[in-house]
């Protein structure tokens, strides 16, 4: 079977996407599948301050992917994938910031990534798996007058035989990764990370009621040293249709200069006057589901502690740091799911709640971790047959969350958005067309994106709280050839 999909974007953005997918039919013990695309959008200054507040962008994708099985339990699964994107933003011709001068913003990325995946039966209830992956990515950053050009490389090995004997599902693996960074422009941020690690894992059935799950990890990091990371988790069934679970453990994070902060305002204005700590973690959660017929519901509580956290603060004018914070991260939070499924009907309503709070890197004391909202929730129905098609209604709400040097406010507000998809079939064609955020909200309804003045980032723009496209429809076909 061969599959293409169309789709056709219009509205408040004109944006055009065409995506196609293939799968050949196995040919004996071989098969693969293709999935390309093109994509555009032209630049939108939706409150006509002269601001593009969607940036434009043109982008290629393709990515085949190979299948091969002996019929013994023998696989094999490898891909490639290749993108590339132009990305272009700032001011519109004959527009100026508010300093009275164009800001130029765009952003070319190339990136090339290859994975493989082998599976090794063995004798004994044995089986070996080997995986490894490699990917490239160059970028080329302009921000108002500087220019910014460097490549990451990222790859990575690893070898895991696992079996079982009695009540025991084991495995037992090594890997090694290797992160490096190849700034042109800015040779001061290179950097090649490597860690070699080791781990183990056992889950040991405790009659017929419960499951003892025991995990751990050591790895070496060239930089930052040696980190255990032991996990623990317990599963009980007490009752028909209930499911318990606890789990607990630590982690650690290996901090490099890109953060979401610098992912997309560059390293040009960044400093890091002091050698970065690792960050370390540990957390425990509890969970119970419980299904009867149509029904299902999932309650979770959780919670997380974050030693030597990275943070941004503000140095000298123009110019920020990354610093491991003196005050930990700390994250406590509930979900909450409700699922009901009756022949080709579906209801699911869901609800979040998160308090996170950490050091304030400008003043004394403690706040809570910007654009974090602690409330969240949606609602979806969809009704679907095999020979009309589906329809669906998805309502989220985001709540109210702290901001980070916003001048025009300090708290972002609570946003209701609300949509609708609707898919026909006719014959093997089938035609759709989705409406999202059918009430445009729209964060430049309350406030300007554009800053006063620039930030020490070098932003001129706040951070998103809040949708910036507003309403947007989009419709196509998709047909077999």
């Amino acid at each position: 079977m061969k599959e293409r999909q169309v789709l056709a974007n219009v509205s408040t953005q004109e944006a055009a996407d065409l995506t196609f997918w293939m799968m050949e039919p196995p040919r004996g013990d071989w098969a693969f599948t293709v999935l390309g695309g093109l994509h555009g959008q032209s630049r939108q200054d939706l409150d006509a301050d002269g601001w593009a507040d969607m940036p434009g962008y043109k982008r290629g994708v393709l990515r085949p992917r190979l299948f091969w099985e002996n019929g013994k339990g023998r696989t094999l699964f490898t891909t490639l994938g290749v993108m590339a994107e132009d990305r272009r933003g700032g001011t519109l011709a004959g527009a100026a910031a508010p300093d009275g001068r164009p800001f130029v913003q765009f952003l070319d990325t190339r990136r090339v990534d290859t994975g493989s995946v082998l599976r090794i039966p063995l004798a004994g209830n044995r089986l070996v798996t080997l995986r490894g992956s490699l990917a490239w990515r160059s970028e080329r950053r302009l921000l108002g007058d500087f220019l910014e050009r460097g490549r990451q490389i990222t790859w990575f090995g690893e070898a895991v035989l696992m079996g079982s004997s009695g009540r025991h599902n084991w495995l037992v693996g090594g890997a090694l990764q290797q992160d490096a960074y190849d700034g042109r422009d800015l040779p001061a941020f290179d950097y090649r990370f490597t860690t070699p690690g080791l781990f183990l894992q056992d889950e040991i059935e405790l009659g017929n009621l419960s499951t003892l799950g025991i995990s751990a990890r050591l790895d070496h990091h060239s930089r930052y040293g040696t980190f255990a990371s032991p996990r623990l988790s317990l599963l009980h069934k007490p009752a028909p249709g209930w499911r318990l679970r606890l789990s607990a453990g630590t982690g650690f994070f290996a901090p490099t200069p890109f953060t979401e902060e610098t992912i997309e305002t560059g390293l040009a204005r960044l400093r890091i006057p002091l050698p970065l700590a690792a960050e370390r973690a540990r957390g425990a959660s509890i969970d119970a589901s419980w299904s009867r017929r149509s029904f299902e519901v999932v309650a979770t509580l959780y919670g997380s502690h974050v030693r030597h956290p990275s943070q941004h603060r503000t140095a000298a004018a123009g110019a920020v740091e990354l610093v491991n914070s003196n005050e930990p991260v700390r994250t406590w939070g509930t979900e909450l799911l409700g699922r009901y499924r009756r022949e080709g009907f579906v209801l699911m309503a869901t609800h979040g709640f998160s308090r996170s709070t950490e050091g304030n890197p400008e003043a004394f004391g403690r706040r809570e971790v910007p654009l974090t909202p602690r409330n969240s929730a949606s609602l979806i129905a969809i009704w679907e047959t095999e020979d009309w098609g589906r329809v669906g209604v998805e309502v989220y709400y985001t709540g109210r969350q702290w901001l980070e040097e916003n001048p025009y406010r300090s708290r972002g507000r609570g946003c209701l958005i609300f949509g609708t998809l609707i898919e026909k079939r006719f014959g093997a064609v089938r035609a759709f067309i989705n409406f999202e955020n059918l009430g445009n909200v729209r964060q430049t309804r309350y406030d300007p994106l554009v800053r006063p003045s620039r930030a020490a980032d070098g932003r001129w723009t706040v951070d998103a709280w809040a949708p910036l496209d507003g309403r947007v429809i989009n419709g196509g076909l998709r047909f077999p050839f």
